[in-house]
Protein backbone atom coordinates (compact mmCIF):
# COMPACT_ATOMS: atom_id res chain seq x y z
CA UNK A 1 0.00 0.00 0.00
CA UNK A 2 2.98 2.34 0.88
CA UNK A 3 4.82 1.57 -2.06
CA UNK A 4 1.73 2.09 -4.22
CA UNK A 5 1.32 5.23 -2.75
CA UNK A 6 4.88 6.72 -3.37
CA UNK A 7 4.87 5.57 -6.62
CA UNK A 8 1.31 7.06 -7.34
CA UNK A 9 2.79 10.64 -6.18
CA UNK A 10 6.05 10.30 -7.75
CA UNK A 11 4.23 9.59 -10.92
CA UNK A 12 1.34 12.53 -10.45
CA UNK A 13 4.17 15.24 -9.88
CA UNK A 14 6.07 14.52 -12.97
CA UNK A 15 2.85 13.94 -14.89
CA UNK A 16 1.76 17.72 -13.24
CA UNK A 17 5.19 19.34 -14.02
CA UNK A 18 6.05 17.38 -16.88
CA UNK A 19 6.07 20.78 -18.96
CA UNK A 20 8.39 22.39 -16.50
CA UNK A 21 10.94 19.67 -16.04
CA UNK A 22 10.79 19.13 -19.97
CA UNK A 23 13.79 21.45 -20.25
CA UNK A 24 15.42 21.44 -16.96
CA UNK A 25 19.03 20.73 -16.56
CA UNK A 26 21.83 20.58 -14.14
CA UNK A 27 20.58 21.80 -10.88
CA UNK A 28 17.02 22.55 -12.00
CA UNK A 29 16.47 18.92 -12.88
CA UNK A 30 18.27 18.03 -9.52
CA UNK A 31 15.74 19.58 -7.74
CA UNK A 32 12.73 18.39 -9.34
CA UNK A 33 14.27 14.75 -9.00
CA UNK A 34 14.55 15.34 -5.22
CA UNK A 35 11.23 17.61 -5.00
CA UNK A 36 9.57 14.08 -6.43
CA UNK A 37 11.54 12.05 -4.25
CA UNK A 38 10.71 13.90 -1.20
CA UNK A 39 6.53 13.74 -2.01
CA UNK A 40 6.95 9.91 -2.47
CA UNK A 41 9.05 9.26 0.30
CA UNK A 42 6.49 11.83 2.59
CA UNK A 43 3.44 9.55 0.90
CA UNK A 44 4.95 6.43 1.50
CA UNK A 45 6.29 6.81 4.83
CA UNK A 46 2.66 8.35 5.60
CA UNK A 47 0.83 5.59 4.38
CA UNK A 48 3.00 2.50 5.68
CA UNK A 49 2.25 4.16 8.96
CA UNK A 50 -0.98 4.28 8.62
CA UNK A 51 -1.37 0.78 7.29
CA UNK A 52 1.21 -0.37 10.41
CA UNK A 53 -1.29 1.12 13.32
CA UNK A 54 -4.53 0.20 11.89
CA UNK A 55 -5.26 -1.94 15.11
CA UNK A 56 -4.91 0.45 17.01
CA UNK A 57 -6.75 3.07 15.21
CA UNK A 58 -9.55 0.47 14.95
CA UNK A 59 -9.59 -0.76 18.84
CA UNK A 60 -8.09 2.45 20.16
CA UNK A 61 -4.96 2.53 22.72
CA UNK A 62 -4.66 1.58 26.49
CA UNK A 63 -4.68 4.84 28.69
CA UNK A 64 -2.73 4.83 31.83
CA UNK A 65 -2.66 7.02 34.98
CA UNK A 66 1.08 8.48 35.00
CA UNK A 67 1.06 9.01 38.68
CA UNK A 68 0.09 5.05 39.54
CA UNK A 69 0.03 3.10 36.34
CA UNK A 70 -3.28 2.36 36.56
CA UNK A 71 -5.24 1.70 33.63
CA UNK A 72 -7.95 3.88 32.75
CA UNK A 73 -9.35 2.61 29.64
CA UNK A 74 -8.95 2.15 25.68
CA UNK A 75 -9.46 5.61 23.46
CA UNK A 76 -10.20 5.26 19.83
CA UNK A 77 -9.09 9.47 20.01
CA UNK A 78 -6.06 9.19 21.67
CA UNK A 79 -5.24 6.66 19.51
CA UNK A 80 -6.26 8.43 15.87
CA UNK A 81 -4.51 11.76 17.23
CA UNK A 82 -1.18 9.02 18.23
CA UNK A 83 -1.33 7.65 14.82
CA UNK A 84 -2.10 10.83 12.96
CA UNK A 85 1.06 12.58 14.53
CA UNK A 86 3.28 9.64 14.06
CA UNK A 87 2.20 9.54 10.49
CA UNK A 88 2.55 13.43 9.98
CA UNK A 89 6.45 12.81 11.26
CA UNK A 90 7.03 10.73 8.21
CA UNK A 91 6.49 13.90 5.69
CA UNK A 92 9.02 15.91 8.58
CA UNK A 93 11.87 13.22 8.03
CA UNK A 94 11.49 13.51 4.43
CA UNK A 95 12.56 16.71 3.89
CA UNK A 96 16.16 16.48 4.12
CA UNK A 97 16.25 14.89 1.05
CA UNK A 98 15.70 18.20 -1.21
CA UNK A 99 18.58 20.35 1.25
CA UNK A 100 21.16 19.47 -1.33
CA UNK A 101 19.45 19.93 -4.32
CA UNK A 102 17.95 23.59 -2.82
CA UNK A 103 22.01 24.73 -1.58
CA UNK A 104 22.87 24.06 -4.99
CA UNK A 105 20.06 26.09 -7.11
CA UNK A 106 20.81 28.79 -4.27
CA UNK A 107 24.88 28.16 -5.31
CA UNK A 108 23.68 28.55 -9.20
CA UNK A 109 21.65 31.69 -8.80
CA UNK A 110 24.38 33.60 -6.43
CA UNK A 111 26.67 32.39 -9.58
CA UNK A 112 28.70 30.58 -7.09
CA UNK A 113 29.09 27.33 -9.46
CA UNK A 114 32.03 27.07 -11.36
CA UNK A 115 31.98 27.61 -15.25
CA UNK A 116 34.65 24.68 -15.46
CA UNK A 117 32.58 21.31 -16.05
CA UNK A 118 34.38 19.02 -13.98
CA UNK A 119 34.60 21.19 -11.06
CA UNK A 120 31.00 21.89 -11.55
CA UNK A 121 30.14 18.43 -11.25
CA UNK A 122 32.57 17.55 -8.29
CA UNK A 123 30.58 20.39 -6.63
CA UNK A 124 26.85 18.33 -7.48
CA UNK A 125 28.03 15.57 -6.34
CA UNK A 126 29.32 16.97 -3.00
CA UNK A 127 26.21 17.98 -2.74
CA UNK A 128 24.43 15.16 -3.38
CA UNK A 129 26.51 12.91 -1.13
CA UNK A 130 25.62 15.02 1.57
Amino acid sequence: MAVTASIGVSLAIRKLLSKRAAGAVGSRLILFNAITATAAASSGGFVNNLCMRMVELEKGIELQDPDTGENLGKSKLCAKSAVMQTASSRILLALPISIPAMMLVGLERFGAVPRNKHLALALQITLIAL
